[in-house]
């Protein structure tokens, strides 16, 4: 009996046309539910350590990477780095969508974006906490955006 995979597998790629009607077709928009901030250092050449965020009910995180757990049971994000800061609250999301299919995802916001959305305080603590981080190539900073889920 034949594997249905196999046919799948056998599929040509996508035509760029077809890449084209799929992108013309994502709809982005800004939504009124608040993205919550948190950000985290992570070394590049040393050993770095696993890092436990409460969320505190601010959501599921929406751009995980490879190297970030969400734990629904303790309600938290691990990450392996040297050091994070909550920075709670920014009043703005983005949702992402295609007309006609009822799909819809929440879209991660990119560092200038949410810098552009701290407040006075956020911004300032934000800029005391990552300046160790930020004179060298030695750290990445990752911000991570959760949305609530309810």
């Amino acid at each position: 009996m034949k594997d249905p995979f196999d046919e799948i597998v056998e599929q040509q790629p996508a035509s760029p046309e077809e890449a084209n009607l799929v992108r013309s077709a994502l709809k982005i928009t800004q939504d009124y539910v608040g993205t919550y901030v948190f950000v985290a250092a992570v070394s590049n050449v040393s050993r770095n350590k696993m890092l436990e965020i409460p969320c505190r009910n601010a959501g599921r995180p929406i751009n995980a990477m490879s190297n970030v757990v969400y734990d629904l049971v303790r309600d938290s994000i691990h990450i392996e780095g040297v050091s994070f800061i909550e920075l709670g609250l920014i009043p703005t999301s983005y949702m992402m969508s295609i007309d006609d299919t009822g799909w819809y995802a929440p879209v991660p916001m990119p560092p200038e974006v949410l810098k552009s959305h701290f407040s006075k305080d956020q911004l300032k603590s934000f800029e005391i906490w990552s300046e160790p981080f930020k004179s060298t190539d030695d750290y990445s900073l990752v911000f991570l955006q959760t949305r609530t889920a309810y």
